[in-house]
């Protein structure tokens, strides 16, 4: 929230006074110092603006300092963030004349990380003005705009601390930087053709490939991409085979939210998401079945362009046009972005990274000579109903901050889990989580990882923090304590709960879920539809959802068939249903031996559950990739579903369907309707978690209810969910701005370490 500094009052015995203001929020990166220097030049106040450790400082001094208070208010730059402003009175400088802006502080703790921008209005209109000198530079940059987070070594933020101290200023660029009047007066970012980085390759080279149906790989802000046109099925198809992934949904990029929805059904919400300065790839209904870009799914993931390249290669795409007009019209040009990386690889930061693992998958790579400190991909957030809510954070969102107002917080450095795995900090009366870090199931991710987690120490300066990972033991993340370091192993479950308390300021007594595919619990069991009460970060373990075997423990993810047996010998199906599985030896195995099943460690988990109810209603056994088969059961109740009006009956399929799990897929097997059988299961699974939900705020007497887990991705079970409880009376609390999945756990991780070190099931001292 904004704090508001109040009118000075007026003493007329001492009309000349000094103030200085220390200003904490997103403050540095966004042209706060020549807006402030300008507004002091233009009232006649003297004093110095500065960047430090702690945000930025202001010093005026004058006998207007009433109206330049209420001025600074009036407008301020437009990516500013002010979240506190602390005021304190000092002695008049006698003979001060001039406003400045003094150098920075040295500092290692910054606050509040800039986030990378997309270029501003007055910059596209210069990128587009043959007459500019930054006519199809596509590195424009203001005060106001251009790459802040990936381009940052340390803090303040300075061109000296960031890759782009390597570019000295032309005159011209010097002139502007310095020029008070000038919108690039002290943007750290300036540069111009002749000074600034530059691309190894044409862009005209790149539009020439995407246009013959060529697959491009190009560095773009946060690291390479690789582009092609998306009404080229050929490109498609190759950009899958070398990402090895057939079936997994890729995003698209058009010119703007008009042309994007050509292609998706866009909310009030979706729309202002897409143009947002985080500019995310946001998930939205199709309007059509795409099979080449999301096979199997009634939804795809858009965004617009989030920089000058971007801009640039539609430009060329469209065949050059003239003014800027077409930048607001509707374009059929869209175009398949997505990371560029190898399999098993994070998205390629360098040219030699580039050239070791997509040089002979494209048709050209283009890198650009800007070194990228910090490599990003974008972000990823869901249009539903109700709003929009984060699944993956990334460049725009990166470092993310979590405002913690009940308390001052110990300095922890929260390690997350091992898939979609992120890093929280808790600093002062804040945590920041970083950006998706990916699944550590490579080397390579892990390299990253740790680079990451070093530049993040360096940043806030935490070598003495405390350490805080999962309590699971293989985890790469669990052994990442450095000797000497204190650590707290937090559990999987509760980290999920405390990550939505923390980004909804929660500590009142309350119930909570949380539904996922797996996590280790307490006593080493698989986990993953847990209910807690919660009373001063104190969890109670008071019931599950029905237990289920798990086949083959983490295959069970990518072979839903394991699921699917075990729900249907729990449910007492025939034979003739379990014939399904005759082509699968294993099964067959299962079924000769079915004491193995009795000595499958059982799991509640609400992944598991519903792996099993897609593969029996999908009719399919295997998966490419983790979650596959619940979104595509999710995707049958679309509301914009493209399979004629037998949609409209998915909510009245199960007028009663049955809340004991095994019960419910018995249930599922006689019907015939694909819809109306993923209707059935999503409603009985919400009623399952309500009732559980509603029983137990009864017994301990809380009005509060929060929704966690990955399964909360789900936005049909997320709604429905959510309405019931309501209806009963209850406050309903799920992630918004921090995914609900295993990206969020680092930030539980680090509100339950500050808390209560004694909450820990494991603290130890290694050294």
């Amino acid at each position: 929230m904004t704090t508001r500094l109040k009118p000075l009052p007026t003493v007329s015995a001492t009309p000349m006074r000094r103030v200085q203001l220390l200003l904490r929020g997103q403050v540095q990166g966004v042209g706060m110092r020549p807006y402030v220097y300008r507004l002091a030049q233009r009232l006649g106040v003297s004093g110095f603006i500065r960047n430090n450790s702690d945000g930025v400082i202001v010093e005026v001094q004058g006998p207007q300092l009433d109206h330049f208070c209420q001025e600074f208010w009036a407008q301020l730059p437009p990516p500013a963030r002010i979240e506190d402003c602390q005021r304190t009175e000092l002695a008049v400088r006698v003979g001060e004349r001039h406003f400045t802006i003094a150098q920075s502080k040295a500092s290692r703790s910054p606050l509040d990380p800039l986030p990378d921008l997309p270029p501003c209005d007055l910059c596209l209109a210069e990128l587009f003005n043959p007459t500019s000198r930054y006519f199809s530079y596509p590195f424009i940059s203001c005060a106001h705009c251009g790459p802040r987070y990936s381009i940052t070594r340390t803090y303040p933020f300075d061109r000296a601390n960031t890759s782009m101290a390597a570019f000295a200023l032309c005159p011209v660029c010097t002139a502007q930087y310095r020029a008070a009047e000038d919108r690039r007066f002290h943007a750290q970012t300036i540069s111009c053709p002749t000074c600034g980085p530059r691309y190894d390759r044409p862009l005209s080279e790149v539009v020439a490939s995407i246009e013959a149906g060529g697959l491009v790989a190009i560095q773009a802000i946060g690291g390479y991409q690789l582009i092609c046109d998306a009404h080229r099925p050929a490109a498609i198809a190759r950009l899958r085979q070398f990402k090895q992934r057939q079936i997994k949904p890729l995003a698209i990029m058009t010119l703007n939210t008009r042309s994007a929805q050509q292609w998706v059904h866009l909310s009030d919400a979706g729309r202002a998401d897409l143009q947002s300065p985080e500019r995310p790839i946001l998930i939205a209904p199709a309007r059509n079945a795409q099979a080449e870009l999301a096979p199997h799914l009634t939804s795809l993931g858009v965004m617009v362009p989030n920089s000058a390249l971007h801009y640039l290669l539609f430009y060329g795409l469209a065949g050059r046009p003239t003014g800027t007009a077409w930048l607001q019209a509707a374009s059929p040009i869209a175009l398949v972005v997505t990371s560029g990386n190898a399999p098993g690889y994070p998205i390629a930061a360098t040219r030699i990274e580039a050239e070791a693992q997509l040089a002979g998958a494209v048709d050209l790579v283009v890198g650009h000579n800007r070194h990228i400190v910090a490599p990003v991909d974008d972000g990823i957030r869901r249009q539903s109903r109700v709003g929009c809510y984060a699944v993956r954070n990334g460049r725009g969102t990166a470092l993310i901050k979590t405002p913690w107002h009940q308390t001052k917080l110990p300095t922890i450095l929260a390690l997350g889990a091992q898939q979609k795995c992120s890093i929280t900090l808790a600093v002062g009366n804040a945590f920041y989580t970083s950006e998706h870090l990916g699944d550590l199931d490579s080397r390579a991710r892990r390299q990253r990882y740790r680079a990451v987690n070093a530049r993040l120490n360096d940043y806030f300066n935490l070598r003495h923090a405390l350490i805080a990972h999962d309590l699971h033991p293989d985890y790469f993340t669990s052994q990442q304590t450095p000797l000497g370091r204190s650590a707290v192993a937090i559990q999987h479950h509760h980290a999920h709960v405390a990550a939505v308390m923390a980004e909804h300021q929660l500590q009142q007594p309350l119930v909570a879920v949380a539904v996922d595919g797996y996590g280790y619990g307490l006593r080493g069991e698989a986990w993953g539809g847990e209910f807690f009460y919660v009373n001063k970060f104190a969890f109670s373990h008071v019931d599950r959802l029905t237990s289920l075997p798990l086949l083959g423990g983490e295959r069970a993810s990518l072979e839903p068939w394991r699921s699917a047996l075990a729900a249907l010998i729990l449910a007492q199906a025939g034979d003739h249903q379990l014939r399904r599985f005759a082509d699968i030896p294993l099964a067959r195995h299962y079924l000769r031996q079915p004491h193995l099943l009795r000595k499958a460690p059982p799991t509640a988990s609400a992944g598991r559950w519903f792996d099993a109810a897609a593969a029996l209603i999908l009719q399919r056994n295997w998966a490419e990739y983790d979650g596959q088969f619940p979104l595509e059961l999710e995707a049958l109740l679309s509301p914009y579903a493209f399979n004629g009006s037998d949609q409209r009956q998915a909510e009245r399929a199960g007028a009663d369907p049955k809340w004991d799990l095994v019960e419910l897929i018995g249930q599922l097997l006689p019907m015939t309707s694909p819809i109306q059988a993923a209707g059935l299961f999503h409603q009985g699974m919400a009623d399952c978690i309500s009732r559980k939900l509603i029983a137990q705020a009864k017994i301990f007497q809380v009005t509060r209810a929060v929704l966690a887990g990955g399964c909360m991705l789900n936005a049909v079970l997320r709604e429905q969910v959510r309405a019931r409880l309501s209806e009963a009376g209850l406050e309903v609390f799920c992630a918004q701005r921090i995914p609900s999945n295993d990206a969020g756990i680092s930030l539980g991780q680090a509100l339950l370490a500050a808390h209560y070190a004694d909450y820990a099931v494991s603290l130890q001292d290694r050294g």
